[in-house]
């Protein structure tokens, strides 16, 4: 197991987006268990031991009330919260520029996954003692196609494919790297795995054993506030051992 005294870890959490496919009051700042999901997202990662630090990167108008928001709610971790970018991964680069340098490894999170256990964050940072990249990852369990035009055209096998979810994890050195190839080259990617592949970096699956749903539409939503409160007892219970 990595130990913060010899590796410091931080999560880089961008939240700077808009989130308009949900409507209404920002999805980050919705109330889920009487917090703001934000916070619930963050919650894990501060009561987590081995995590030292959170970067939360918001809308420029948005960081004093963000910082605010994670005082008021004991998210005593938040070191800094910086202006985020229109992209995912403006908004992550400017989270690791901000990193002090005991920081040696870095996760990113989804602010909108609230549902991620103690044991998954365990796994990740336990995996860069042998890999340079891990992520949190679950078997695609649905039959797939591809589609040609409005029909089915072909069956696909899903044998060895998998969603990748997140918590990701990295060592700063990998993360770094694959920031400045893709700033050099102006190349934008979705996530930070993308972005570590295409420096030749060999990245670590995770098996997924939470929920770990990202809530993007009313339909989330809904599912996510039905879901919570099992979780919530659930977490209080594991946290009790």
């Amino acid at each position: 197991m990595i130990r913060p005294e010899h590796h410091g870890a931080a999560v880089i959490i961008p939240a700077a987006g808009a989130g308009l496919r949900l409507g209404g009051t920002k999805k980050q700042f919705r109330l889920i268990g009487g917090k703001p999901l934000l916070v619930q997202t963050a919650l894990p990662f501060e009561r987590h031991t081995q995590i030292d630090a959170i970067v939360i990167a918001a809308a420029r108008d948005e960081v004093d009330d963000v910082a605010r928001m994670c005082r008021d709610h004991g998210v005593s971790k938040v070191v800094s919260v910086v202006p985020g970018g229109e992209m995912r991964q403006e908004s992550v680069r400017a989270g690791l520029a901000s990193l002090d340098s005991s920081i040696e490894i870095v996760l990113t999170h989804d602010a909108v996954r609230p549902f991620v256990s103690a044991d998954e964050i365990d796994l990740l940072l336990s995996m860069l003692a042998d890999h340079p990249a891990a992520v949190l990852a679950a078997p695609v369990t649905d039959t797939l196609c591809r589609a040609s035009g409005e029909y089915v055209s072909e069956r696909v096998d899903r044998d060895g494919i998998f969603k990748l979810l997140t918590p990701q994890a990295f060592r700063r050195d990998v993360l770094e790297l694959g920031h400045e190839r893709a700033a050099r080259e102006q190349k934008t990617y979705t996530d930070e795995v993308t972005l570590v592949k295409a420096i030749g970096v060999d990245v670590a699956l995770v098996p997924c054993s939470s929920p770990n749903l990202k809530i993007t539409t009313p339909a989330d939503w809904e599912q996510a506030v039905w879901m919570w409160p099992a979780w919530e007892a659930r977490e209080s219970r594991n946290a009790e051992r």
